[in-house]
């Protein structure tokens, strides 16, 4: 039902009533709604200048209203989310869902990820294909030390290092993983020592706990007690008239200073053709000197009408 089609009878009482009022000359009631009556038909065909029929033929012009109920044409257009009309051009989008951009060279379609073959296709778009990779990737040191492909099936493998031991031990390898093979203090070391002058023989005061001899520590005999000094260890059996390196005459470290002719010598007659001499290596004449000191020695005993001592040299004590 459409109101405002209505609405045009009924205004057009309320204006008959208004004339109605105004003189005998406007139509009544009864003349309005009876259509027999001549005051009706007079108005439909008479003067046109009757303010009454003036007035609701502008009535109803005025509420004639266009039909709002005029079917809609579908022209089956599929709007998107904007409303706009949309189109499949068939392209895949990517992730975020744009299209993908083509591509110029092989760079373009670098992915971030080493285990794929990154190409840029003759229909210029990015093909990346999974790969599996011979080249091997290492992790750890020593006995840690484990080796892995780089890639399988496109994926990038972990290396994942083995488990250090607790303690090194002398045994070639890095045990503990630290990148150190067999230091000082492994399990089964031995004692070397410095040598400093390389006379073979160790200062007993510098040593190290090793698997092997260095070149810091190179000898497992020690026992030198001037490392300073080649001509003093353990196995000197020379007497020396100086002092060593190190101030002694302590040459061969027995921690004393052994004199080489220790004793004054003796001249003893046992017959007329026998003339004895003590020690037999000679003596002083009557002073034995310290070490380096020089006094009179008496080589020997010489049997001439008695025995006597041969005639003495100015020596200086040589100790060991």
């Amino acid at each position: 039902m459409r109101p405002h089609v209505l609405m045009v009878p009924v205004l057009a009482v309320f204006l008959a009533l208004a004339l109605g009022c105004k003189g005998d000359d406007g139509p009544d009631v009864d003349d309005v709604f009876n259509p027999d009556s001549k005051t009706t038909e007079d108005s439909k065909v008479g003067d046109t200048d009757e303010p009454g029929d003036d007035t609701m033929k502008e009535v109803e012009q005025d509420n004639a209203q266009p039909d709002d109920d005029t079917a809609e044409e579908d022209d089956g257009t599929v709007a998107d989310d904007d409303g706009a009309a949309t189109e499949d051009d068939g392209t895949v989008a990517t992730d975020d869902g744009t299209e993908p951009a083509e591509c110029t060279e092989d760079t373009d379609c670098d992915d971030n990820n080493p285990c794929t073959e990154d190409i840029c296709t003759a229909e210029k778009t990015c093909q990346n294909t999974p790969i599996d990779s011979e080249e091997m990737v290492t992790c750890g040191v020593g006995k840690c030390l484990r080796k892995v492909k780089k890639c399988t099936n496109g994926v990038e493998n972990e290396c994942v290092p083995g488990t250090p031991a607790e303690k090194e031990q002398c045994d070639g390898t890095d045990d503990d993983c630290d990148g150190v093979t067999d230091p000082p203090d492994s399990v089964g070391c031995q004692v070397y020592y410095r040598d400093s002058d390389k006379d073979g023989f160790g200062d007993p005061n510098d040593s190290a706990c090793l698997c092997g001899p260095t070149e810091e520590y190179p000898t497992r005999e020690g026992g030198d007690c001037c490392d300073t000094d080649a001509r003093t260890h353990p196995d000197v059996t020379e007497f020396f008239t100086e002092a060593n390196a190190c101030g002694s005459f302590d040459y061969n470290c027995d921690e004393e200073e052994q004199k080489q002719h220790p004793e004054v010598i003796q001249c003893i007659r046992h017959s007329e053709t026998e003339c004895e001499t003590i020690p037999e290596t000679g003596g002083w004449n009557t002073t034995i000197p310290e070490c380096g000191e020089y006094a009179a020695f008496i080589p020997g005993c010489e049997k001439l009408s008695d025995c006597l001592k041969s005639p003495s040299v100015n020596k200086n004590q040589a100790c060991n």
